[in-house]
C-alpha cells in the first residue's frame, strides 16, 4: 500500500519508514484493517487540544511519550532524549494492535520526538512506521476531525513494573 499527498507532494512506499501528510494518514487508517495511528503527546495536551477523530475508534491508541521528568534523574543520564524515545517505542511495539507488518502512524504534538520513535520502532524490525508531519498540530491545520480524548483507548504503563 503506498500513500501520498498532494498537499505536500510527498510519497511514502509501505515498505519504509518516511512521514505522511495527515490526511493520507486519516486516508490509509480508513482503508487498511490493522493500520493503527499511536498519538504520543502528554495526557495534558490531548485533554486540551482533543484526539484525532477516526472512522474506527479501535485505531486509535494513547501512549504516552516517556518523558523524564525529574531533573536529577535527566541531568544524571547520558542521552535522556535518546532513552525517552527507546522506551516509548518499546511500549508501542508491546500493544497488541501493532504488528510488524502492519502500517503504524506515529503522532506527536509537532513531528519531532516521533521521529525518534519511528527510528527505534525500524531497529525493532517494525518496517511500516510513519510519521505524521506536522504532527497534531499538522492534523489541525488540515481541518481533519478531532474529538475529547476521554473518549479513546488508553494504555497504561505501571510504574516501575
Amino acid at each position: 500500500m503506498t500513500a501520498s499527498s498532494s498537499k505536500t507532494g510527498s510519497t511514502v512506499t509501505g515498505a519504509a519508514s518516511g512521514k505522511i501528510a495527515p490526511a493520507a494518514a486519516l486516508n490509509e487508517l480508513s482503508g487498511w484493517r490493522d493500520g493503527v495511528l499511536v498519538d504520543l503527546r502528554s495526557d495534558r495536551e490531548k485533554s486540551v487540544a482533543g484526539v484525532p477523530d477516526l472512522p474506527s475508534a479501535g485505531k486509535l491508541v494513547e501512549v504516552e511519550y516517556a518523558e523524564i521528568g525529574d531533573r536529577r534523574a535527566r541531568g544524571a543520564l547520558r542521552d535522556p532524549g535518546s532513552l525517552e524515545a527507546e522506551v516509548t517505542a518499546m511500549q508501542v511495539a508491546g500493544l497488541k494492535r501493532a504488528k510488524r507488518g502492519s502500517p503504524i502512524y506515529l503522532l506527536d504534538k509537532n513531528g519531532s520526538v516521533a521521529k525518534t520513535v519511528a527510528k527505534n520502532l525500524a531497529r525493532q524490525g517494525f518496517k511500516r512506521v510513519y510519521v505524521v508531519s506536522g504532527g497534531f498540530q499538522g492534523w489541525q491545520n488540515a481541518k481533519l476531525q478531532i474529538k475529547p480524548s476521554s473518549s479513546v483507548r488508553r494504555v497504561w504503563w505501571p510504574a516501575g513494573g
